[in-house]
């Protein structure tokens, strides 16, 4: 298991559901389950209000901002994909890549969605019960074998 430190609100929005796609500078050949780590930085509300702005008119609720979270593992998922981004939109023969114009105006909202970066596609998304403290580190690192595994034992239902 391979792990990724968020900032917040980001590593709750994939927590919650509300974030399919994780987009990066860079590509990863990883396939696999993935633990999200909340960053130690506190949210800075300018830099997340449009992403709140976005979840209100998809008629969602905002995950709840908790400093209980901050610099721990708090969901883990499967990474199943990772393709270069395309401006437009990408038909079946592009299947390597994929369209910028395909997103959501939510997903749009959520990431940094530019030619030439990269979305790392999240499923089977689960919520830590209870977020579990570490470090987090910079690129995609590999947790403790204790913590993976705590973080797997506790998995809510939600």
């Amino acid at each position: 298991m391979k792990a990724i430190t968020l900032w917040e609100p980001w590593a709750s929005f994939v927590a919650e559901g509300l974030k399919k796609y994780e987009t990066r500078s860079w590509s990863t050949d990883y396939r696999g389950k993935i633990l999200i780590h909340a960053a130690k930085r506190p949210p800075v509300e300018a830099e997340y209000k449009p992403c709140l702005e976005a979840i209100a008119e998809a008629g969602l609720t905002a995950p709840y901002l908790s400093e209980q979270k901050l610099g721990s593992f708090i969901a883990v998922a499967e990474l199943v994909d990772c393709r270069p981004m395309l401006e437009g939109r990408v038909d079946n023969h592009t299947f390597n890549f994929i369209g910028i114009a395909d997103q959501t105006p939510l997903e749009k909202a959520l990431g940094l969605w530019e030619p030439g970066r990269f979305a790392w596609e999240l499923r089977n998304v689960r919520k830590l019960s209870v977020p579990i403290k570490w470090n987090g580190n910079q690129g995609l690192w590999n947790p403790p074998s204790t913590h993976a595994a705590l973080a797997e034992a506790s998995v809510g239902n939600g």
